[in-house]
């Protein structure tokens, strides 16, 4: 090999994934490319990067797509000259992609590493047997009518789920724990992992100390995550470490479905829709593992949660004994009061019932 020629080799994308799986080359053999323009689509177990050109070259794969390769093997040649590529590449053997080995069938196709380890993970958190699931269901439309009028979310409903979830997470340890060697072990944090799938493969995401969000952190963090998943550029660090795992197919119109449970966890709540059907039903269930939790625990948690959700219709729509201040439901209305008249909101609400409103808003000193 000329000393103008250089191999690439696999990177170690992180300690935990050692092999990787060539997805999609961006260079025809031969072709010349820039310093820093994108050469091949690499996927490990958990996320998918793109490897761009060290230094402008001619690039000569040693890996076809497909082909499964180990951190540290040779990538690609790169040369100055196609004459250097040629003599360089004499004496390289290129890897291929794997044969079939079932020849009977008609087509054959192996798992990506990202579906092995989604396999592996949900085989993991089923593999107790005996577990079971509770489902919840509500009208959505008229709160998703109110975001709209409000200008709030985008009238998108999930950030405000994925709140109260949180939120309840915080007086439910059992749904942040997982059973091993006939104990149950339990994290001390509520890190939220989400589900995402746009098109590039089933990626759990997770919102750090999610307890501590607002819906609007919500919405902000899961445009953030969506746009990098579409983008290849989540880490390690967003693929990992989450305590519960929420995945929602409403935007597919699929109201029920059963969510399987991850590994390391004791269960998974999964958002259902339909917005083709009258008022935009919508389904909460929870797949849930016995050894950790009862019925009662889980049915009574549900409950909770579809009544805070449904807080967030417009006060018509409720009781009088209801009629709280939507985006205020773990709050004490009698703390809160008017800045300019001190009229406390439950007082409010009690005069003047569903008429009653008050703006929120952010003082200088960061209180709401």
């Amino acid at each position: 090999m000329t000393e103008t020629s250089f191999t690439v080799s696999v990177p170690q994308i992180n300690k935990d994934d050692t092999r990787v799986e060539i997805v999609a080359w961006h260079i025809k053999p031969g072709a010349k490319v820039e310093a820093g323009k994108p050469v091949v689509d690499l996927e490990t177990a958990k996320t998918l990067i793109t490897v761009d050109a060290e230094r402008a070259g001619f690039i000569k794969p040693l890996a076809e797509k497909g082909a499964v390769i180990k951190a540290g093997d040779p990538l690609y040649l790169c040369a100055p000259t196609l004459d250097e590529l040629e003599k360089s590449s004499a004496s390289i053997q290129k890897l291929a992609a794997p044969a079939a080995s079932t020849p009977q069938a008609a087509r054959h196709e192996r798992l990506s590493l990202a579906k092995q380890a989604e396999v592996a993970a949900l085989t993991q958190g089923e593999s107790g047997n005996i577990n079971s699931r509770h489902s919840i269901f509500f009208n959505s439309a008229s709160i998703r009518e109110r975001l709209m009028a409000d200008q709030a979310l985008g009238g998108n409903i999930q950030p405000l789920i994925l709140y109260e979830i949180a939120q309840l997470l915080k007086s439910n340890p059992q749904f942040t724990s997982y059973f091993s060697d006939n104990a149950v072990h339990y994290y001390d944090r509520v890190d939220l992992g989400v589900a995402f799938d746009l098109g590039k493969g089933l990626k759990v995401t997770t919102i750090r100390e999610a307890d501590q969000l607002k819906p609007i952190d919500f919405a902000k963090k899961t445009l953030d995550i969506g746009m990098r998943y579409l983008r290849n550029a989540l880490t390690q660090e967003d693929l990992s470490g989450s305590t519960l795992t929420v995945t929602d197919v409403s935007g597919l119109n699929i109201l029920h479905f059963h969510p399987l449970i991850n590994g390391h966890q004791s269960a998974i709540i999964g958002i259902g829709g339909d917005a083709a059907q009258p008022n935009h039903p919508m389904a909460i269930h929870i797949t849930f593992d016995h050894r950790v939790m009862s019925g009662r625990e889980v049915g009574t948690f549900l409950g909770e949660l579809r009544t805070r959700i449904l807080s967030y219709a417009p006060a018509e729509e409720l009781s009088p004994a209801q009629s709280e201040p939507s985006f205020y439901p773990q709050m004490d209305t009698a703390q809160i009061r008017c800045d300019r008249c001190a009229i406390e909101l439950s007082a409010y609400y009690k005069r003047f019932k569903r008429d009653a409103y008050m703006m929120p808003y952010f003082r200088e000193d960061g209180s709401m």
